[in-house]
């Protein structure tokens, strides 16, 4: 069975606490691709096709897909990987896709809050269907009143 799927693409908007000095974008977009994991392994991010790079506002998470996927039993995209030198496997893993949650992206980010102590000062808040931002407490107490 053949289909098309569009790119898996999530960005966490980190450019309030970058520009205070609060968040560095380096360490952080460093900490997503060291404990990133897919299919229980991390820091493989190359071998199953996801991008973990920096622009302008913050860190974009995607996974590049290719324009046909390949889906195998029940009905599951099947994993793209390099070629491991065995020919079944890879007829069966060359093509596919690589699914992973928003969610997942907002449990590394707190993470890493916590391993350097923002935990108290800046939040993960939702910016939309594939984005997160960070902000501080304070300035989600002003919007509430």
């Amino acid at each position: 069975m053949e289909g098309t799927k569009k790119q898996t693409e999530y960005r966490i908007d980190c450019s309030k606490p970058a520009k205070d000095g609060v968040v560095d974008m380096g360490i952080f977009e460093g900490f997503l691709k060291s404990r990133f994991k897919v299919n229980g392994k991390a820091g493989k991010l190359e071998e199953y096709a996801i991008e973990i790079a920096r622009d302008g506002r913050g860190i974009v998470v995607r996974a590049r897909t290719p324009a046909k996927v390949y889906y195998g039993p029940k009905n599951k995209p099947l994993v793209w990987r390099k070629k491991s030198g065995h020919p079944q496997k890879d007829q069966r893993s060359v093509f596919g896709l690589v699914h992973f949650s928003k969610c997942y992206l907002k449990y590394l980010t707190r993470k890493y809050l916590l391993k350097h102590d923002l935990r108290n000062t800046v939040q993960v808040v939702s910016g939309g269907a594939d984005e997160y931002r960070l902000e501080y407490y304070a300035a989600a107490e002003d919007r509430a009143e």
